[in-house]
Formats: C-alpha cells, sequence, structure tokens
C-alpha cells in the first residue's frame, strides 16, 4: 500500500471491481496500449475491455489477431454509449491501479543505506 496516499490505496480496494494483476498481465499478453497510459485507439479499448469479459482459459490460448477477431464480434454488439461506458470503467481502473504504486521516491526512501538525520 502507498505510504504517501493511503487513501488512494483503500479506496482501490473497495472498488467493485478493481483490475487485477492477473488482468493486467492478460493486457500486457495482448499489447494493449492503455496499460501504459495511451487510450488513443479506441479499437484497442474496446479490445481490452472485451478481454477483461473473457474466460482466461479461452482468450490465452489466441494470439492477437484471433482474439480482436472475437472481439470484434462484441464490439459490434453494443452501443456507441456502452462501449464508451466500458472505456471509462477501464480507464479509471488503469489509473487508479497505478496512483496505488508507490512511488519513485517511496521505494529509493525505503532501500537507501544513509543514515538517517
Amino acid at each position: 500500500m502507498s505510504e504517501l496516499n493511503p487513501t488512494k490505496s483503500i479506496d482501490a480496494l473497495l472498488t467493485p471491481a478493481p483490475l487485477k494483476l492477473g488482468e493486467l498481465l492478460i493486457l500486457e499478453k495482448f499489447e494493449i496500449s492503455a496499460i501504459h497510459g495511451d487510450f488513443s485507439s479506441m479499437l484497442e479499448n474496446g479490445f481490452a475491455c472485451w478481454l477483461l469479459k473473457q474466460d482466461r482459459k479461452h482468450i490465452l490460448t489466441l494470439n492477437r489477431t484471433e482474439a480482436l477477431a472475437e472481439a470484434t464480434i462484441w464490439l459490434d454488439s453494443i452501443t456507441k454509449l456502452e462501449l464508451i461506458k466500458e472505456v471509462n470503467q477501464l480507464v479509471d481502473a488503469i489509473c487508479l491501479y497505478y496512483e496505488t504504486l508507490p512511488k519513485q521516491e517511496e521505494s529509493q526512501k525505503k532501500t537507501t543505506n544513509e543514515p538517517m538525520a
């Protein structure tokens, strides 16, 4: 838990659907740019939303092209407003996850061997 921002850490834990490490790894496997803060592609964002709704055993057997083909079927079945809602939840979840991580200066303070003044 982040020592400098415990409120955000607690909020992340209490959020109804926080982004879990396994979900981040799935997004990483499929090279989703949103996990690096790039939300500029609606196709990528929609793809990410679809990935997070799938059975892990199934999607881990797919390559990116196969998964994207399946995702487009889902994307065709939802409205623009539904997609916007899904993407907003994705953005919120990714931002909340990264806000709870220790900042570089926190890590440095914990690992330094310098005597305290």
